[in-house]
């Protein structure tokens, strides 16, 4: 009788064994040291993985997020439907995954917390059998933000107080002018002195009041309160009111109108307003005692874009450093005259009408001032 016995080398087994080994250890460290955190869950929500940035963000134990925790407990209400059927779509990279989507979870203690979440789903064998996500603390970024515009809201403050300070010194100066030269019109017994004093206090009380309306105007936060009209109407309006003043100066003030032009829904006094400011700025445009010009005010329908109006002047112009600087709050090119505030205020109504305004213009050719609004 004989026995036979089989022999088989282990060693690139156990070789084997412990690579696998090693490389699932690795694995399992990286997950769980990763500073993100990082969760997985079964398809009936259970969380599967939790590792130590997971607990940093929320607050709850590995042992208390594997022992049948669902995923939904980390969420407001409703937000872990929503982010699963956002991973089935395609709006944030996928379908299957999910890029960079901001949400705010739940800690253990209730406490709302901005994140940056990731997430992708896991197949085995073409069946979906778990969802992995990461998720990145972003509280520090959030305070960061705020603390950078609550500076930038303070620089602008600044900047803000300045120019008004700097304005409202200006109209004082000229109003104790004329102040001094109304005492000095009673003490002498000239009436025409008298009479000049008294001008130049009251004009500077109109601009200190003409600056205190537009000041409160481009503060207003209030949506445009719209109404559908003609664009045409409007301008018909403004150009009746200000054609006496174009005529002072010599100025020829024409229309040319789109009569095709589709109604559009705006805040009629606001864009009366921007309308006025533009052609008032278009008449002071050219000097005083110049020999006049031409404004033309055109409206065209823009197609996809809108409808635009445009205020062409053939004044004095502007050079290209000026033309980037004329929206700015408190911004004037007309001296003493201006408050820095008309073009200011412009701009913020067009846009919050979801429209545009760009100016075209050269030294001693002349502005074009472009309004686009959406029909």
């Amino acid at each position: 009788m004989a026995t036979v016995g089989y022999f088989k080398d282990m060693r690139e087994v156990r070789r084997l064994e412990r690579e696998l080994i090693k490389r699932y250890e690795f694995e399992h460290d990286l997950i769980q040291t990763s500073m993100d955190g990082i969760i997985a869950n079964d398809r009936q929500g259970n969380i599967i993985i939790f590792n130590e940035g997971a607990q940093s963000i929320y607050g709850y134990t590995p042992e208390e997020a594997l022992s049948g925790m669902s995923v939904t407990r980390l969420y407001p209400e409703g937000e872990a439907r929503r982010i699963k059927k956002l991973t089935y779509g395609s709006e944030y990279g996928g379908p299957g995954r999910l890029i960079n989507y901001e949400a705010e979870v739940l800690t253990k203690n209730g406490e709302p917390i901005p994140i940056l979440l990731s997430a992708t789903l896991l197949y085995e064998e073409g069946r979906e059998v778990a969802m992995v996500g990461y998720f990145k603390d972003m509280q520090k970024v959030k305070q960061l933000e705020k603390e950078l515009i609550q500076r930038e809201r303070l620089a602008a403050m600044g900047q803000a107080t300045a120019g008004i300070a700097h304005g409202v010194k200006n109209i004082l100066h000229a109003m104790k002018l004329g102040a001094f030269m109304v005492d000095k019109g009673f003490e002498r017994e000239k009436p025409d002195l008298l009479r000049k004093g008294w001008n130049l206090v009251g004009n500077n009380i109109n601009r200190i009041s003409r600056m205190t309306l537009d000041m409160l105007s481009y503060a207003r936060s209030s949506p445009p309160a719209r109404q559908s009209c003609s664009l045409n109407e409007i301008v018909d309006q403004v150009c009746e009111l200000m054609v006496e003043k174009a005529r002072e100066r010599q100025i020829d003030l024409v229309l040319d109108l789109d009569s095709t032009l589709p109604s559009v829904s705006v805040d009629v006094e606001d864009i009366h307003s921007c309308l006025m400011n533009l052609v008032t700025n278009a008449i002071e445009a050219f000097p005083e005692s110049g020999k006049g010009g031409l404004i033309t005010v055109s409206s065209r329908d823009a197609g996809e874009a809108g409808v635009s109006l445009h205020v062409k002047d053939t004044g004095k112009g502007m050079p290209k450093e000026l033309q980037e600087q004329v929206f700015k709050y408190l911004y004037s090119t007309k001296g003493a005259r201006g408050t820095g505030l008309g073009l200011a205020i412009t701009q913020k109504i067009i846009h919050e009408h979801g429209g545009t305004i760009e100016v075209e213009s050269a030294p001693n050719e002349g502005s074009c001032f472009t309004i686009i609004l959406p029909k």
